[in-house]
Parts: structure tokens; sequence; C-alpha cells
């Protein structure tokens, strides 16, 4: 395990509009413009968030096939009924 694994530090709180923020010391920035959050035993768990599935399937669904014959089908009328033994 690398030396560095669990280094700590101490961040600033402040309010950025209705919410709380943290600016986190140079050491520990992320790539990416959001993170993912996990609500631990003592804490919060801060994670570069790499995939978001619920964005991937909102984009999947603008993808999505058309209703197959949407307008519906015209068919011929069916012919009358022959007897098949007379």
């Amino acid at each position: 395990m690398k030396q560095d694994a669990f280094k700590s530090a101490r961040a600033k709180l402040f309010k950025h509009g209705g919410s709380q923020a943290v600016r986190l010391p140079k050491e520990f920035r992320m790539p990416g413009e959001k993170v993912r959050l996990t609500k631990v035993p003592g804490g919060v768990l801060i994670e570069p968030d790499a995939f978001d599935s619920n964005e991937w399937l909102a984009t999947l669904r603008q993808y999505q096939m058309p209703e197959f014959m949407e307008e519906g089908r015209e068919q011929p009328d069916m012919p009358p009924e022959r007897p098949i033994f007379d």
C-alpha cells in the first residue's frame, strides 16, 4: 500500500448559496467536475465520480427506437370464408 494512502489534512468549510462547501487542499484535488458522496459513520467520504449510471441511462433514452408502425398499418379486408368441404 502506498505510504500516503491514508494521508489526512484539514480543509476549510464555507457557504456557497444555500449549500455548504469544502475547499480541498491542492494535494487532495480530484479530476472532473463532480464527486460522489457517501455518508459513513463519523463523516462523509468524497470520491471522484467516474461514472454516473443515471446520467448514462438518461442519455441512452434519447436514442430509443420509435414505436414500430406507430401510425398503424393498412391491411386489406379478409376474403370471405369459403367452405372447405362441400
